[in-house]
């Protein structure tokens, strides 16, 4: 199976409180997906959290971020495979 190198970005909007999940092919630097979570805008503002994790994904299907609310987990998925989850901070009560 060929694969492509990818890297999966999680960041929070501090104004806002959503969270916004992106793949990103590392050779072409091109957006595969992208999801929002929660009360998430489209513009550039400050974010208190961010995760960046590496991954590779087969290089002939497409990725798809997706969010498990059960878990707040943010998952990427390509065929009928998992290949990323990441469990999203609690929030402080």
């Amino acid at each position: 199976m060929d694969e492509r190198e990818a890297v999966v970005e999680i960041s929070k909007r501090e104004e806002t409180g959503g969270y916004r999940a992106t793949v990103r092919d590392l050779r072409t630097n091109d957006h595969v997906d992208v999801t929002a979570i929660g009360n998430d805008d489209d513009h550039e503002t400050r974010t208190p959290y961010k995760h960046v994790c590496k991954l590779r994904l087969p290089a002939d299907e497409t990725p798809s971020v997706g969010y498990e609310p059960e878990g707040q987990r943010i998952v990427v998925r390509a065929g009928d495979r998992t290949y990323y989850r990441h469990e999203l901070p609690a929030e402080p009560r």
